[in-house]
């Protein structure tokens, strides 16, 4: 069924979800006594994701891409995934203004992922310099306008709308000229985790920041990048192998910039097509 040639040509992983939400719709079908036996019970899945589409953004890209955002608002979006660790778009849309402590250098933030665990529907991210930046600017931006129903959120333009966020951040990578890479949202928190653990951040701190268990940090994004693999092999003189055990570094603040644009539908449209 899977491996069909007939069939829709999904991913493995995707394949494998489906029939994994089969199986627990006709597990409990047969305990309820409505099906007699559960044929999705003997069928292989293959849970592992594609590591063909991880992709570690290099650090002059992530800012090209940050100065191609059309507005203020989509800087602060990209900064809260890239920089923040924040899922796309669940965590973010969810980020309201009360949630940021701003004089304790944090902020909470609610995953309707995890709401199911005990203990994981919430967890405490640091105000990193780089989201603090594009968050007081924003900030700055909509107190100027008229407040409406969504004011309580960060990120307001897309409460009741289905809009591919992914399709237009695409678009902002071609117009910073950075080459489209898959999941890039996913690819966003991945590269950030492996920046923290680079620069010494223990496990179980980045644990707690990004809202994963070790597994799952081991299996799907921790990772050799392509900057050690040329450290590694001599290629990259520059690099200090030693560095991985050296103390935490601070968080880069970015160069001061323009100020920061209107955020609205008009202007969301104009820039970037959509």
């Amino acid at each position: 069924m899977i491996h069909d040639p007939e069939g829709p040509g999904l991913s493995g992983n995707t394949a494998g979800q489906n029939v994994k939400r089969c199986r627990q719709m006709v597990r409990h079908a047969v305990k309820l006594g409505i099906a007699s036996r559960n044929p999705f019970e003997s069928v292989d899945i293959d849970l592992d994701s594609d590591q063909a589409k991880n992709y570690d953004i290099p650090h002059d890209d992530s800012l090209a891409i940050l100065e191609a955002c059309p507005d203020q608002e989509w800087r602060t979006l990209y900064s809260l995934v890239r920089w923040g660790g924040l899922r796309c778009p669940s965590e973010v849309l969810n980020l309201r203004w009360a949630d940021i402590s701003w004089d304790r250098g944090r902020f909470k933030v609610t995953s309707p992922k995890l709401a199911r665990y005990k203990n994981k529907k919430e967890r405490i991210v640091p105000l990193f310099n780089e989201v603090r930046q594009e968050l007081e600017a924003l900030r700055e931006v909509q107190q100027a306008r008229k407040p409406d129903k969504s004011a309580q959120y960060v990120i307001q333009r897309y409460r009741d709308s289905e809009t591919n966020l992914r399709t237009t951040f695409q678009k902002i990578c071609d117009r910073a000229a950075v080459p489209r890479f898959p999941k890039p949202f996913m690819n966003c928190r991945q590269t950030r985790r492996n920046e923290m653990e680079k620069a010494g951040w223990r496990d179980a701190v980045l644990n707690a920041w990004f809202g994963h268990g070790k597994g799952t940090a081991a299996k799907y994004y921790s990772r050799a990048t392509e900057e050690e693999y040329l450290a590694a092999s001599g290629q990259n003189l520059g690099a200090d192998l030693g560095q991985h055990g050296s103390p935490p570094k601070p968080t880069e603040k970015l160069a001061p910039r323009n100020a920061p644009k209107k955020t609205g539908q008009r202007a969301h449209t104009r820039r970037c097509g959509a």
